[in-house]
């Protein structure tokens, strides 16, 4: 459930790096970070 959940998360990401929010992007990137 929390895979899928962090898959979920990762889409969006890309979504926004798509828009240009990269900076949002490294953000969940760092807490991605501190999860593991």
């Amino acid at each position: 459930m929390y895979a899928v959940q962090m898959r979920l998360e990762k889409s969006i990401c890309i979504t926004l790096l798509n828009t240009q929010h990269t900076f949002l992007c490294s953000l969940m990137n760092q807490g991605y970070a501190s999860k593991i």
